[in-house]
C-alpha cells in the first residue's frame, strides 16, 4: 500500500499548522436552521435524495468471504439480506419471501438457500425460487418471475456497496476523485475484528458534523484521546459532496531522524456523502455507518478493519483494548452522550439556528451537499 499524494498533502497541511501560533481557520464560518434537524418534511427528503439512492457500504468483503454466507442489514428502513453464491459473487436482495412478504433472515449466518420460515418457499443463493410446497396449489405461478426482489450491490476497495435506487449510481461515479485515494488505503483483502450495531437519541446530522472537525477534541475527548492529539491543528478538504480530514498528532512535534507513517503523524479520516466515516487509527481503521430512524433518533454501525487476524493472544488483546477505547470511551460515552445532549438541547426551543465557527466549516460543507442534493 501506498499512500496517495493527496492525502500526503493534507497530513502535511495537519502537521504544519502545529507549529503555528493559533489554529488554522477556514475563511468563513455559518448557521444552520434548527428546523433542518427537527422537519419530518426535511428527513422525507433526505432519505428520498440520499439513503434511496446513493449507494452506501453495508458490509465488509470479508464478511462475505466464503460462499454461503448470509448478513442481514438494513437500508433506509428496508430489510435486505448480502449474499455469497456458489458463484463467488456477492448480491443483495431484498429480505422478503415472494409468496407472503415474510422476512427469510434474521440474523448473519451461512446457509445453502433461504427458507420462508412460514410457508417453506426455498429461494436460492442467487435469488431464484427453487421450491414451492405443494405447488399444485399454485397452478399460475411463474417461478422465473417470482425470485427474490434484488437491490443493487457492487463490491469495490473492500466494502460491499448497496443502493435502493431502480437506476443505481456506480460506486466510482459516486465517490469521484475519492475513489483512487479509497484505493490506496488497501482494505481489500482487510477483516473485520468487531461490529457493533445501536439505535441512538439525536439526529444523524449532528453524528457527521461530529466527525467534521476538531474543534471538540480538546473539551469533549480531554481524558480520553485528546492527550494523543493537538488542540485544533486540522486539515480538510471538500471532495465532491465528500471530505478529507486529517487531526495532528502530539507525536508529529517529535524529532525523528527517519519518514514516519502517516498514521503516526495525524488521525486522517474520508467522510464519504452522505452518512459514511472510514477513520485510520494507528493500526486499524473504523468503518461508521449511521442512517436516520426518525428526525431524533438514528443507527449506528461501526465495525474494526484490520489488514490481518491478530496471530498472538497479545496481538488480540490489543485490538479488543483499542476496538474498547474507541467504541465504549470515546465513541459511545463521549461522541455519542454529546450528539443525545444536543438533541434535547434542540428540543428546548433556545435556538432557531446553529453557529458554526471558522473551525467547523466543513460541516457546513456537508449541509451544503444536502441542499444541493434536495435542490434547495
Amino acid at each position: 500500500m501506498e499512500d496517495h499524494p493527496r492525502l500526503v498533502e493534507l497530513v502535511r497541511a495537519a502537521v504544519a499548522s502545529a507549529g503555528a501560533k493559533d489554529p488554522p481557520l477556514f475563511a468563513e464560518g455559518g448557521t444552520v436552521p434548527v428546523a433542518h434537524y427537527t422537519d419530518a418534511a426535511r428527513l422525507a427528503g433526505e432519505r428520498t435524495a440520499l439513503f434511496a439512492r446513493l449507494p452506501i457500504p453495508l458490509a465488509a468483503s470479508a464478511e462475505l468471504e466464503r460462499p454461503g454466507t448470509v448478513l442481514v442489514r438494513t437500508l433506509d428502513g428496508a430489510s435486505l439480506v448480502l449474499v455469497r453464491g456458489g458463484d463467488g459473487v456477492a448480491r443483495a436482495f431484498r429480505n422478503a419471501c415472494r409468496h407472503r412478504g415474510t422476512r427469510l433472515a434474521r440474523e448473519d449466518g451461512c446457509k445453502k438457500a433461504l427458507v420462508c420460515p412460514y410457508h417453506g418457499w426455498t429461494f436460492g443463493l442467487d435469488g431464484a425460487l427453487l421450491h414451492v410446497p405443494h405447488a399444485a396449489a399454485f397452478p399460475a405461478l411463474d417461478v422465473a418471475t417470482h425470485g427474490l426482489a434484488p437491490v443493487f450491490a457492487e463490491e469495490r476497495h473492500g466494502l460491499v456497496w448497496v443502493s435502493l435506487a431502480r437506476e443505481p449510481l456506480a460506486v466510482a461515479s459516486h465517490l469521484g476523485a475519492l475513489d483512487e485515494e479509497l484505493a490506496a488505503l488497501g482494505l481489500d483483502g482487510h477483516v473485520v475484528l468487531r461490529r457493533v450495531a445501536s439505535e441512538q437519541r439525536g439526529n444523524w446530522k449532528m453524528l457527521m458534523e461530529a466527525f467534521l472537525e476538531g474543534y471538540h477534541l480538546r473539551t469533549l475527548h480531554r481524558d480520553t484521546i485528546y492527550p494523543f492529539f493537538l488542540d485544533a491543528r486540522a486539515a480538510a478538504q471538500p471532495v465532491g459532496p465528500h471530505v478529507r480530514h486529517a487531526s495532528a498528532r502530539r507525536s508529529a512535534t517529535e524529532a525523528s531522524e527517519s519518514p514516519r507513517p502517516l498514521r503516526e503523524l495525524a488521525t486522517f479520516a474520508y467522510v464519504i456523502f452522505p452518512c459514511t466515516i472510514l477513520i485510520a487509527h494507528p493500526d486499524w481503521t473504523s468503518l461508521v455507518v449511521v442512517q436516520p430512524l426518525g428526525t431524533d433518533r438514528f443507527s449506528w454501525t461501526h465495525a474494526q478493519l484490520a489488514s490481518s487476524l491478530p496471530a498472538t493472544d497479545d496481538a488480540r488483546a490489543h485490538f479488543e483494548r483499542s476496538f474498547r477505547l474507541i467504541e465504549e470511551n470515546v465513541f459511545a460515552r463521549e461522541d455519542l452522550f454529546a450528539i443525545a445532549e444536543m438533541q434535547a438541547g434542540l428540543e428546548s426551543g433556545a435556538n432557531e439556528v446553529l453557529t458554526f465557527g471558522r473551525l467547523e466549516t466543513p460541516a457546513l460543507w456537508f449541509h451544503a451537499s444536502i441542499a444541493r442534493a434536495l435542490c434547495d
